[in-house]
C-alpha cells in the first residue's frame, strides 16, 4: 500500500510539473483590437507598426518607415532591399503570429525596426505588465508653423527621462545649424531645455526668456515622443 501510494503522489507530482512546464511555454494571449507602436528612434529615423488582433491572432500588419524628418520615406527610396523588406515582413508576422521572423537580406535595419516594433504592438496586445514607458529612444516632433518644426529624441530608461536631443526643421526643410545660428537665447535655450525635461522626467519646464517659440515647440515635440513611448 505504502508503494503505492509513493507511486500515486509521484505520478501527481509530475503531472503537477509537466502541467507548469506547459503552462510557462504557453503562447501570449492577445486582445482583439488595433495596436500601434514604434521602434526606437534616431537621427535616420524609425519605424511605426499598426497591428490588427481579430480572434486572438495577428491579422493583419502595417508598417511605415519614418526618415529622421519624422516624414514617410517616399515610394521613391532607392534601396530594392528596403522594399522588399516592407513587402514580405508583414506577412511573415501575419504567418508566425509572433513578432520573431527571419530579417531580410540587406535590409538588416529596416526588418530589425519592423522586429521591434510590432513586438511592442503584441505586448500592448497582450497586456505586458510594466512601466508606463518602453525602455528606448523615442521620436517627436511639434506642429508646424511659418518657421518650420522643432523634433525631439528622449531616451527612457524604467520610467524616467534618461537622455533629450532636440532639433528643429526650418520652413525650407532643413536642419537648423545651432553652431552658427546667431539667436543666443535660442542656442543656449536648446541645451537648457534639454538638461530641464531630463530633470523634471516630463514636460513641465519653463520656456526660454527669448526663445518662446523654439520651447514651445520643443515640449510639444517632447510630448509627442512620450506619447510614442507609452506602453
Amino acid at each position: 500500500m505504502r508503494a503505492r501510494q509513493v507511486h500515486l503522489i509521484l505520478g501527481v507530482v509530475l503531472a503537477v510539473a509537466i502541467f507548469s512546464a506547459a503552462a510557462g511555454a504557453a503562447p501570449a494571449v492577445y486582445q482583439d483590437g488595433t495596436y500601434v507602436a514604434v521602434s526606437d528612434a534616431d537621427d535616420h529615423g524609425y519605424l511605426m507598426a499598426i497591428v490588427t488582433i481579430k480572434d486572438g491572432k495577428i491579422a493583419q500588419v502595417r508598417l511605415t518607415e519614418m526618415n529622421g524628418f519624422g516624414d514617410p520615406k517616399p515610394a521613391s527610396y532607392p534601396w530594392e532591399p528596403y522594399h522588399e523588406a516592407m513587402k514580405v515582413l508583414p506577412g511573415r508576422f501575419v504567418e508566425a503570429n509572433d513578432w520573431d521572423v527571419d530579417i531580410v537580406t540587406q535590409a538588416t535595419g529596416t526588418s530589425e525596426s519592423a522586429r521591434q516594433a510590432v513586438q511592442r504592438a503584441l505586448e500592448k496586445a497582450a497586456k505586458v505588465p510594466g512601466g508606463k514607458y518602453f525602455d528606448g529612444t523615442f521620436f517627436g516632433r511639434s506642429a508646424a508653423d511659418d518657421h518650420g518644426y522643432g523634433t525631439a529624441l528622449v531616451t527612457i530608461k524604467d520610467d524616467r527621462i534618461v537622455a533629450v536631443k532636440l532639433g528643429e526643421v526650418q520652413a525650407d526643410g532643413t536642419w537648423k545649424d545651432f553652431s552658427t545660428y546667431p539667436w543666443e537665447p535660442t542656442v543656449k535655450g536648446k541645451e537648457q531645455m534639454e538638461q530641464a525635461f531630463v530633470a523634471a522626467n516630463g514636460v513641465e519646464v519653463d520656456l526660454i526668456t527669448g526663445s518662446t517659440s523654439s520651447s514651445k515647440k520643443w515640449i510639444q515635440a517632447v510630448t509627442n515622443a512620450l506619447k510614442a513611448a507609452e506602453r
